[in-house]
């Protein structure tokens, strides 16, 4: 629910897996943000130093840290900053982060995905995403089908534990059934 955007060559350009700084808002405080989202103005420098600068339903919040890890506490929740995984800043870069709800971000990737059957007599499905970013496309994707795959084996597993337990329960209930004494022959035979 959290995406980094910066400028090279006066075009934006998104910043997936790696950016220098890493934002965090829980899903619940995102959840609650008005108009849920927050843009922040990220300005990150040489030596770890960032300054932060965000307008939340008419407030401004502006703040400078020395380094990193940092937070930004704000009547909508606490934002926290880490180093990213790419490499040390050199020079000054400015970074866009726009931290949504979950729910937002939900439906947007609702309507982004389409699933249709290859054919009529297939089960294979092609699975098509619009993403600004190819690769975060894939890795969403791969993720959804790596759920699908682990809910339907954990249905087969439930379907297989299903005929053991009835067949456990009728053995045992079967095991003190007794047949009638009175008037009972062997299965081949009618009673009297």
């Amino acid at each position: 629910h959290i995406n980094y955007r910066t400028r090279e060559n006066l075009r934006p350009v998104e910043l997936y897996k790696d950016t220098p700084v890493k934002v965090w808002l829980t899903p619940e405080e995102a959840e609650k943000l008005p108009n849920g989202a927050a843009v922040l103005e990220v300005v990150l420098k040489p030596g770890g130093k960032l300054s932060v600068s965000t307008e939340i339903d008419e407030q401004e919040f502006k703040q400078d840290f020395n380094k990193l890890p940092a937070l930004l506490t704000t009547p909508y929740g606490t934002f926290s900053f880490t180093p990213g995984d790419s490499a040390i800043v050199e020079k000054e870069q400015e970074i866009t982060v726009t931290v949504a709800a979950p729910r937002i971000m939900v439906n947007g990737y609702a309507n982004a995905l389409s699933v249709e059957p290859t054919s009529k007599t297939t089960t294979i499905a092609q699975i098509t995403l619009q993403n600004t970013s190819p690769q975060r496309g894939v890795d969403f994707i791969n993720k959804l089908i790596e759920i699908y795959n682990r809910d339907a084996n954990d249905d087969k597993n439930e379907v297989a534990r299903l005929p053991n337990s009835s067949t456990s329960v009728s053995k045992s209930s079967t095991e003190s059934w007794e047949p009638p004494k009175k008037n009972w022959k062997p299965s081949s035979e009618m009673p009297d």
